[in-house]
């Protein structure tokens, strides 16, 4: 748990978005090892159906994919923030907002 408390306290300080993309895709990547424990080795393993599993699964490989593709694009929004912002300034409004990288990757990371 101190662990935990450490990241979050680096985060306030720390203002690095790759130090936040490097920790959220670590929480992703501790929940899906723990699914694939959950639904393999655990006791509780053996009860659940196999038709189950198979819903469980699909659901999370749905939304891994969704995740990555999010992470994919919140990486080249921040890579390209400053030619972003020049182009959405160049074409103007209403077009510049499909420019918008921010909130791409936060709704596919939070579907």
């Amino acid at each position: 748990m101190s662990i935990l408390f450490s990241f979050l306290g680096v985060s306030y300080v720390y203002r690095n978005p790759i130090y936040h993309q490097i920790v959220f895709a670590m929480i992703i990547f501790i929940a899906a090892g723990r699914l694939v424990y959950l639904l393999r080795w655990s006791e509780t393993a053996k009860q659940i159906p196999i038709v189950t599993k198979q819903t469980i699964t699909k659901l999370f490989v749905t939304g891994a994919l969704l995740f990555g593709f999010g992470f994919v694009i919140w990486n080249m929004d921040n890579i390209f923030c400053d030619f972003l912002i020049l182009r959405k300034l160049s074409i103007g409004w209403p077009f510049a907002f499909f420019l918008e990288g921010q909130l791409t990757p936060q709704f596919l990371m939070r579907t």
